[in-house]
């Protein structure tokens, strides 16, 4: 290589290894700048939980944390635009609503409804014992918890026609409390339509209906009920009741609608009303481990025209007041391992084009016929005891 060219190369590594300096130092000098962050701008509904020493706040959103930065310096931070006063921060709210009729210390509201106005999907309302005297309308998802030891000590009265209406996009869950209406008896004290509702532990008194449904879910469990019409299904319902009690002066449960579903476990009836009365169209009603304790009723369970109902490890006492047990019109009844007994009449009646097909019951002590049959009716009985009646079949 001639000395020339020698020269050359090592003048190009030579500014090759100084440009490479010149970065690194650039580099070191970035990074070691203070820098600005913009603020992250977080919405009024979103809770922000304490921070912690040494500690970045962590945004609460489900379902996963997101770590914001710190800001800059005070100091570094560019003079607001148009503005010599940093606008308020927007109210951020930690857990649960709490509600308190005397608005006492823990509170945020001293009316559910103020608390309903304020809420957002999903979130969940405490209310301290009390009476609230309020109408209320709920169209999100939302829960109301009763914080008495007993759901009698939260009470929510209203003396308009409805007390709770859950109406289109509704999604309730209700827990230890009660629901009342005192208005007349076409009220109702908690209105659904469209609309999906849990209820546990929840006391329901009414003048009027004590749930009205319309194109409605309704789950309820240990719950009571106590009105003149207990629960009136319209139109396209679906519910299921479990350990509840249903004390009614016209009627425990009334389907009136068409295409109704309705599944009942462990059910227990009292009153002067009919238990189940059932007067639609397409009307599907499963009992299991009920009881119906009645007196001057007329009758544990009346279906008429296109119903299908079983009954399952059931009791049906009418204190020889109460007119029938079970009573059938245009419909298919299926009843075993049940006892009736103690009616002012019969234990059953069938009547025109129904089915009726009886296992494993005992009807007993009934004032006339344990069962009746007439008008093109089909009956089957299989092992079952007929005792102690008028007559038998």
């Amino acid at each position: 290589m001639s000395p020339m060219n020698y020269l050359k190369d090592s003048w190009v590594q030579i500014l090759g290894f100084s440009v490479f300096i010149s970065g690194l130092f650039s580099l070191i000098s970035y990074t070691a700048t203070p820098r600005e962050i913009s603020p992250t701008i977080i919405p009024a509904h979103v809770a922000l939980a304490p921070k912690l020493e040494g500690q970045s706040p962590i945004f609460l959103s489900q379902p996963r944390q997101t770590i914001l930065p710190q800001l800059a310096p005070a100091a570094t931070r560019p003079a607001l635009a148009n503005s010599q006063t940093p606008l308020p921060l927007l109210k951020r709210h930690v857990g649960p609503w709490v509600v308190d009729a005397s608005r006492a210390k823990g509170s945020d509201f001293q009316t559910i409804s103020e608390a309903l106005r304020n809420a957002h999907n999903g979130d969940v309302i405490l209310i301290r014992p009390g009476i609230y005297q309020e109408t209320l309308i709920i169209s999100i998802p939302i829960s109301l918890e009763g914080q008495g030891l007993s759901p009698s000590e939260v009470k929510i009265i209203s003396s308009q026609p409805t007390t709770l209406s859950v109406v289109s996009g509704g999604l309730l869950s209700a827990k230890n409390l009660s629901i009342e209406n005192s208005y007349d008896k076409t009220a109702s004290a908690l209105a659904i339509s469209n609309a999906q509702v849990a209820l546990s532990g929840i006391n329901i008194k009414s003048r009027g209906e004590g749930i009205y449904l319309n194109e409605a879910f309704l789950s309820a469990e240990d719950s009571r009920l106590n009105a003149k019409i207990a629960i009136f299904a319209a139109s396209s319902d679906n519910f299921n009741l479990k350990n509840c009690n249903i004390k009614a002066d016209t009627e425990g449960i009334s389907f009136f609608g068409s295409r109704i579903t309705a599944k009942l476990v462990k059910v227990n009836f009292s009153g002067s009303g009919t238990g189940i009365r059932s007067e639609g169209n397409d009307i599907q009603i499963t009992i299991n481990g009920s009881k119906f304790n009645l007196s001057r009723s007329p009758g544990a369970l009346i279906a008429y025209s296109n119903s299908h109902v079983e009954v399952n490890n059931s009791e049906v006492y009418l204190n020889n007041t109460s007119e029938v047990g079970f009573y059938a019109r245009k419909s298919y009844l299926a009843v075993s391992n049940t006892l009736v007994q103690n009616s002012a009449t019969s234990a059953l009646v069938a009547r025109k084009d129904s089915t009726i097909i009886v296992k494993h019951s005992r009807f007993n002590g009934n004032k006339a016929c344990a069962i009746k049959v007439s008008g093109s009716s089909i009956i089957r009985l299989e092992r079952s005891v007929i005792i102690n009646n008028h007559c038998g079949i």
